[in-house]
């Protein structure tokens, strides 16, 4: 190296070029400076430095990945300061934010002691880059960035050595009218590429981007069932959402786009990795910063599904999603604009009833369900909250609750009463929450203790739970046992996992806490004094 150093230096001496400024291995720290801009170097930088830079278009600036190490990405031994890209890109070790589609380089500050560094672009004026380096201190990735980092390992090494982008994830994500060519993330599997490439069909189809002879509900339930049963397909399937959402020139198809991605968080979550990204592209819409009007209530919909999602854990689980059907999506579709009883929080519940019922204390589908078993003999009825009401009954009770209407469903009892356990089994919290279920597995078979918990519970989940006892101690009088054959025990074993969920999934400790829980609801029946609530609407 030094006698090719020497040879090349020689050469340039005799035509009166500039010495190049290569690293050679016993280099002193000082030549680092001639190959590498420091962070605290930037601010102090001079608009003479832009001259070390060739002039690239910044449409052929790469955006190197982020598990990329410096010497990989800018490698001093191989490329010359003068030959070097127009961005220096650092490695950045936070990725909070995103910004669709952008392919601009990005600028933040690294505080002491912190890992996070720089993305900066010396072209630019010292004074631009000192204002964008007080503006903003956490990096955007952008969903590209996403797609990228989950390429191939070898994809992603000659790519990051190639101007030419090779591979459809390089480009900004932005809607398009053609088909896709391959997935937008990488995929080994011929079917599941095949998967991904029809999902993307159904979509466009959705939108009416393109000509189908489905009906729009088929399409919707065929894209819902791909990502409710293949878990790998779910974040493909709301890349692909996204691209078709950003910057889409007709602004029906757009707000398809987002009834469609609203819909699919109705049935299945991202995977947590991707989730970040989402939840991020979603809340730029929300809050306004980019998209139009026609996305706004899409987006606050959907961001008030993804931060559920979050407090849920997400992942790959579908026990607590329902199983898609054109009713459940027909349900999913109106609840962005008007909002159902099912699913939703306790407070929630009060809200949506308050300028129809503002005297109200307890949720009107709660007292209603209970008033309409009563009233059709549920008390004298065999098997009651045991056999389960007819699905086509209990969708369509559903359905009218959400439009304010119990009366004249059904002639049946069983009816209101599985849509009464469904509704506590749906609730987005617990009847009794999370952190009390631990003193109710110790306290399962002390009154006192059971007593006390209840005393300590929210205000309106007491409530709830009191008008749910009283409730449930008429069928466990004597004289309605005699006909329904549904005794404490029973009543008790049908209606805990209704009020209480073990967050464990260790088959053993979930078999141990059914039986205390159990427990804990019987002692309910038998000692919680109820007089109080029945005054209580």
């Amino acid at each position: 190296q030094r006698r090719v150093h020497g040879a090349v230096a020689a050469a340039l001496s005799k035509l009166n070029l500039p010495k190049p400024s290569l690293k050679t291995p016993d280099s002193s720290e000082e030549d680092d400076r001639d190959v590498e801009i420091q962070d605290d170097e930037l601010p102090g930088s001079t608009a003479g430095d832009e001259d070390q830079f060739s002039s690239t278009d910044e449409d052929e600036i790469e955006e190197a990945p982020s598990s990329c190490p410096l010497e990989e990405q800018v490698s001093p031994q191989t490329t010359p300061l003068s030959v070097r890209p127009a961005s220096v890109f650092v490695t950045s070790y936070t990725d909070d934010f995103l910004h669709l589609g952008s392919s601009k380089p990005i600028t933040s500050t690294s505080g002491a002691g912190s890992r996070s560094a720089s993305l900066v672009d010396p072209r630019r004026s010292s004074a631009a880059q000192r204002s964008s380096l007080g503006r903003s201190t956490t990096p955007h990735l952008s969903l590209t960035q996403f797609a990228n980092e989950h390429s191939k390992p070898t994809q992603r090494i000659a790519n990051r050595f190639s101007k030419k982008k090779t591979s459809s994830q390089e480009g900004p994500l932005t809607w398009t009218k053609d088909t896709l060519k391959k997935p937008l993330l990488p995929c080994n599997d011929k079917c599941q590429k095949k998967e991904a490439l029809d999902a993307f069909k159904l979509i466009q189809s959705y939108m009416g981007d393109r000509a189908c002879k489905m009906d729009q509900d088929d399409v919707c339930l065929a894209i819902v069932n791909k990502g409710w049963s293949t878990v790998t397909l779910r974040d493909e399937i709301y890349l692909q959402l996204c691209k078709q959402t950003t910057e889409n020139p007709r602004p029906v198809s757009c707000q398809y786009g987002w009834e469609l991605l609203a819909i699919c968080l109705a049935f299945f979550p991202p995977q947590p990795k991707f989730h970040r990204y989402l939840d991020t592209y979603v809340s730029a819409r929300a809050t306004g910063e980019t998209g139009g009007p026609h996305e706004l209530r899409y987006a606050l919909h959907s961001q008030r599904q993804l931060s559920r999602m979050r407090g849920g854990g997400g992942g790959g689980s579908t026990r607590t999603y329902p199983k898609p059907s054109i009713e459940e999506i027909c349900t999913s579709r109106n609840s962005i604009f008007y909002p159902s009883m099912f699913g939703n929080a306790l407070e929630e519940c009060m809200a949506l009833q308050k300028d129809r019922f503002p005297l109200r204390r307890l949720p009107w589908v709660q007292t209603s369900l209970a008033a309409e078993v009563i009233r059709l003999g549920g008390a004298q009825t065999e098997g009651i909250f045991r056999v389960p009401g007819d699905v086509d009954d209990v969708t369509s009770l559903k359905h009218r609750c959400d439009r304010w209407e119990v009366n004249g469903c059904s002639s049946d009892p069983h009816v209101p009463c599985s849509l009464l356990k469904l509704w506590f089994r749906e609730l987005y919290e617990p009847l009794i929450p999370d952190e009390f279920y631990q003193r109710c597995m110790e306290e399962c078979e002390t009154p006192k203790g059971a007593l006390k918990i209840v005393e300590d519970l929210p205000e309106l989940n007491r409530l709830v739970l009191t008008s749910l006892v009283n409730f449930l101690q008429v069928f466990v009088a004597p004289e309605n046992v005699a006909a329904t054959k549904m005794d404490v025990n029973n009543i008790a074993m049908v209606m805990a996992p209704n009020c209480l969920r073990c967050e464990c999934e260790d088959p053993r400790v979930i078999y141990e806490n059914t039986r205390k829980e159990m427990s804990f609801m019987k002692t309910l029946l038998v000692n919680l004094d109820t007089k109080s609530i029945e005054e209580v609407i």
